[in-house]
């Protein structure tokens, strides 16, 4: 889920059940009214579940899981209407992108999954990578401060027990 103070609406994501070992997905723009009630404005499906979601202006990130993976955009406007999801960087046997956790800062996406990963989304139909670092885990969450990432998750062959991390952002 993502929420967008400014004009008080949730993005959230879902699965939906196909067969066994196939899932599709959803994002839908929920709107909170002034009296606290919930309004659904609009959803769209995604080919794949949807693992993370990331509110940059006038676009939506979705991390999706599955055969294909990859990062999605979704361009929003103001009033909460959303396009088609678009795939912009696919998951591959060599490169697999399953995003577990996202992050817009300006006009930087920042993202995870065994690594940290920054891409300009000057223009976001074409994100661009501009850094990537293994971070030696599954990495299930982040905190950027500064130079400094903070990084939570687990090893890929325990994943009972948490690790912890910190990740210095690479020179441009």
């Amino acid at each position: 889920m993502v929420w967008d103070d400014r004009v008080s609406i949730l993005y959230a994501g879902g699965s939906i059940y196909q067969d066994p070992i196939k899932y599709t997905g959803f994002i839908s723009a929920v709107g909170i009214t002034p009296e606290k009630h919930l309004t659904l404005i609009n959803s769209v499906t995604m080919p794949e579940q949807p693992l993370s979601l990331a509110l940059g202006e006038g676009s939506l990130f979705a991390g999706a899981q599955g055969y294909q993976g990859g990062l999605y955009h979704i361009r929003v406007n103001a009033a909460g209407e959303l396009s088609t999801p678009r795939l912009v960087n696919a998951s591959t046997p060599e490169r697999p992108l399953q995003p577990t956790s996202m992050q817009v800062i300006g006009e930087r996406l920042y993202l995870s999954y065994r690594t940290i990963e920054a891409y300009d989304i000057t223009n976001p139909d074409q994100p661009v990578q501009t850094w990537t670092k293994q971070a030696g885990m599954v990495v299930r969450g982040f905190s950027v401060a500064g130079e400094q990432i903070h990084i939570f998750g687990w090893a890929p062959t325990d994943p009972y027990t948490p690790e912890f991390g910190t990740i210095v952002v690479p020179e441009p």
